[in-house]
């Protein structure tokens, strides 16, 4: 049985590196020559996501909205979960989702609606005449689940997962529509004391344009490792998003995540995240005070079936993100969100 983990252990990291070099061949391949869009897949919309600074891709903690960040973190032994989370953007920028568990036919599938408005706006001409108010708006939709061998490793420990998903997007007259797929993978050793996941993220194509300028969906992924203190409820979150193999020299910094969270007996807990590369670029220049961009955190208590959440990202003086969210159990399971 050793000598199988060890094989296992193996396997897992050939699959990781397999992932790696293909989507970014892909990436080179097929995108190098149009312009990324869609910056708004990237913002974070969780309550832990938020106060981790992080999609946290190798820890599922229970939460639905984890099985986007990575739909292999689904277990196949829950049912009927919920989640909801409302942003306060950047200059008042409102976000919302609502997202769900379901057993069909013994096997989860998961499903996401995600909103974001900008709010509304007065048009004008090149010459500076009114036009007409608009409004601007991004919707995605996502469904997936995971698969486990159980013949060859216990459910719990590996498990791969896939989200289709699709989104529809329009900034005044301009509109876009297009569809992707999300490919992730889960490992954990026997204790889970060390557990990784991979995610890569927008595998899909472009339905309509903005404007006559063909682009591609940006292909992201991100690598993710989280060690469980073993005799403390305290887990460290180690993760590297968008990060590219053929980007040389490497700068760790633009693409680490760190990220801290402690669960109390008395079911409160408290999370803390810091962005390095958030803090470098919208800390201000020539400021005397300390610069605290990049740092998050969050807090959140459980009540019966229920968890409640509210997270802090700070990001520059001119706005920040303010997150407030709710889990649900609504099953006949005595577990609790975690």
């Amino acid at each position: 049985m050793k000598k199988l983990g060890q094989l296992l252990d193996i396997q897992f990291a050939l699959l990781l590196l397999t992932v790696i070099i293909s989507s970014n061949y892909y990436h080179q391949t097929y995108a190098q020559n149009h312009q990324a869009n869609y910056d708004f897949l990237k913002v974070k919309q969780a309550s832990r996501t938020v106060a981790l600074g992080s999609q946290i891709i190798s820890d599922g903690n229970q939460d639905v909205f984890s099985y986007i960040s990575n739909p292999a973190l689904n277990p196949q032994n829950e049912d009927q979960k919920f989640s909801s989370y409302y942003t306060n953007y950047i200059s008042d920028i409102q976000t919302a989702n609502i997202n769900y568990q379901q057993r069909i036919k013994k096997r989860n599938y998961h499903a996401s609606i995600q909103y974001r408005n900008y709010g509304d706006f007065q048009g004008y001409d090149t010459e500076g005449n009114y036009t007409q108010d608009f409004t601007a708006s991004d919707i995605v939709i996502y469904i997936g689940t995971s698969f486990s061998f159980p013949k060859l490793i216990d459910k719990e420990r590996f498990r791969i997962g896939i989200n289709l998903g699709g989104l529809s997007s329009q900034y005044e007259q301009y509109k876009s529509k297009a569809i992707f797929t999300n490919l992730g993978a889960y490992y954990s050793n026997k204790s889970k004391k060390h557990q990784f996941g991979i995610h890569i993220n927008q595998l899909g194509v472009i339905i309509s344009h903005y404007t006559n300028t063909k682009i591609n969906l940006p292909i992201l992924y991100h690598i993710g490792y989280t060690y469980n203190v073993q005799k403390f409820p305290i887990k460290f979150h180690l993760n590297f998003e968008d990060i590219s193999l053929f980007n040389k020299p490497i700068e760790i910094d633009k693409h680490l995540r760190l990220g801290v969270e402690w669960m109390s007996e008395s079911n409160f807990g408290i999370r803390i995240g810091y962005n390095p590369n958030m803090n470098t670029e919208l800390g201000i220049a020539n400021e005397n005070t300390r610069n605290t961009s990049g740092i998050s955190g969050g807090i959140h208590f459980n009540i019966k079936k229920a968890k409640v959440e509210c997270s802090y990202a700070r990001y520059h003086k001119a706005g920040n993100q303010l997150t407030f969210g709710l889990q649900l159990q609504l099953s006949k399971s005595n577990e609790r969100p975690k």
